[in-house]
């Protein structure tokens, strides 16, 4: 089965768990409460609508804002929905109706900044830079910054974004120095504590990384679901599907639409051979994020278990076009020439 291929495989497991790093769960209330219906944001309609996209900064040098919330609100109707800028700082919001829209980022520390764009049948582009609040205690939507935050040191911050940078560099040992700083300077700092977990992964230190992703837990109260998911993965990944699984619904109660949360519990329940609860999962992580390709191994190895092939076919060539150059694309085009001759015989034997 693919998944049980791809486990093994350093640039899955890599993304398995690094897509998380910068699915940061302590997103603020504003950005929860604007998420909207998709008759404001046509999924069905994406070819058909405008599209915003752009890039947030922070006024430091051209430094890009990782998993700041972008807000883009329709001024005809008023309705509006939140998403985060990614690893580079880049957004992008497609199936937008023609009008205008404003698009604005914000995050704890730094003033607002918003724009004014005019969607049409085509794209939108625009660049958002952010400068540091001198009041730096709410965001402009009212909502106060949490006791917590404010609570972390300077330096403890300074030396969490450095463990930040050098994961995005592929340097998890640079990474673990970093975030070891960080906690020492502030042991309360549960997502340094996370993302430390992150890099023993990557290092294949696992025991290491669940003892730091269970501190994430337990220090964040549980109220920190993507430390969940990632040592549901984990656990899922050394064979114990059912302890996996346990924690990764735990924190989907916590974060009920994470797109990531329903992809690992996939995952899970496809190991435990649950095929149809497997598959509600891959499809409810695909109606939140419809570009999350790896689901589409999940899909691939259910139906698959079901000799379902001309299924998979649709799932591999749906994996394919969302991530033509992933590091296992190479893979998953042999798998599917192999596919391909399953699905033929059985047509033929039909």
């Amino acid at each position: 089965m693919i998944l049980h291929e791809l486990r093994s495989d350093p640039h899955i497991i890599a993304f398995l768990v690094v897509a998380l790093i910068f699915f940061m769960l302590t997103r603020s209330p504003l950005a929860s409460a604007q998420e909207m219906s998709g008759d404001f944001f046509p999924g069905s309609l994406p070819e058909r609508g405008g599209e915003v996209s752009g890039t947030v900064y922070l006024d430091n040098g051209g430094v890009p804002a990782v998993q700041i919330v972008v807000t883009i609100r329709s001024l005809s109707v008023g309705t509006s929905r939140s998403i985060l800028s990614a690893v580079d700082g880049t957004f992008r919001m497609r199936g937008l109706h023609e009008g205008n829209y404003q698009v604005i980022a914000e995050t704890n520390g730094y003033d607002s900044v918003s724009t004014t764009v005019q969607v049409g049948r085509f794209f939108s582009d625009v660049s958002l830079r952010l400068k540091p609040s001198h009041s730096s205690n709410s965001f402009a939507g009212g909502s106060s910054i949490s006791v917590y935050q404010l609570k972390i040191p300077a330096k403890a911050r300074q030396e969490y974004e450095r463990g930040i940078a050098s994961l995005v560099k592929q340097d998890p040992a640079g990474s673990v120095i970093h975030l070891n700083k960080a906690i020492e300077i502030f042991p309360g700092y549960y997502e340094a504590y996370y993302h430390l977990g992150v890099a023993e992964a990557r290092l294949h230190h696992d025991d290491e990384a669940m003892d730091d992703f269970q501190k994430a837990i337990d220090i964040s109260g549980g109220r920190y679901a993507v430390a969940q998911f990632a040592y549901g993965f984990l656990l899922s990944n050394q064979g114990r599907p059912e302890e996996g699984e346990q924690l990764i619904r735990a924190g989907l109660e916590t974060d009920p639409n994470s797109a990531e949360g329903h992809f690992f519990l996939a995952m899970s329940l496809c190991t435990m051979n649950r095929l149809d609860e497997a598959e509600k999962s891959a499809r409810e992580a695909l109606l939140r994020k419809p570009d999350l390709a790896s689901t589409y191994l999940v899909l691939s190895d259910i139906h698959a278990k079901r000799r379902e092939y001309s299924a998979q076919l649709q799932d591999l060539d749906s994996f394919l076009k969302l991530s033509p150059s992933a590091p296992q694309a190479q893979k998953i085009r042999q798998i599917r020439e192999a596919v391909q001759r399953l699905a033929t015989t059985s047509s033929f034997v039909n």
